[in-house]
């Protein structure tokens, strides 16, 4: 979120106008990705949700090396698709799996812990835009979240292996 609006000016020289065309293919991917779900049946919603962070390999990947708009913006659709698909695919999923007494509650914590996300993430990271340069930050998140994404998947899938064992 802080990085987009340093990629455009410092990296692209574009401006407020290269920043509202990034924020378009973020947009644009955002859809995109509601319009596929709507018509694809996803069979492991929660574990889909966590490996979309995958996504932003190529999202913040693009977006650090890149020279020109078109690719930044590129990137910036990337990750509209990996934002998108992780938060309708969990919901989606606790919707699916949790008992409807509870169902309330577990959305009300899906929905902090997305909105606490942000927030610390503009608490945390947003100050490194201020010491170091867009381009070496956007890197580290291209790989470090895939990763997290990964791990997290993994884990997920054996303590639900473990849980099922009799």
């Amino acid at each position: 979120i802080a990085g987009i609006p340093t990629i455009s000016r410092d990296s692209l020289h574009e401006g407020a106008s290269g920043f509202s065309l990034l924020m378009i293919g973020f947009a644009v991917g955002s859809i995109a990705v509601g319009a596929f779900l709507t018509r694809v049946h996803v069979q492991r919603k929660a574990r889909a949700s966590v490996l979309a962070w995958a996504l932003y390999l190529p999202a913040y990947g693009l977006i650090a090396i890149a020279g020109s708009l078109p690719l930044a913006i590129v990137g910036s659709f990337f990750s509209g698709l990996g934002e998108s698909s992780s938060w309708v695919l969990l919901n989606s999923a606790a919707q699916e799996e949790i008992p409807d007494a509870v169902l309330g509650r577990v959305l009300g914590v899906i929905s902090l812990v997305h909105r606490g996300a942000h927030a610390t993430g503009l608490l945390f990271v947003s100050p490194l835009f201020a010491i170091f340069s867009a381009r070496p930050i956007f890197l580290v998140a291209a790989l470090v979240l895939p990763v997290l994404a990964v791990v997290s998947a993994a884990i997920t899938t054996r303590v639900a292996a473990t849980a099922a064992l009799p």
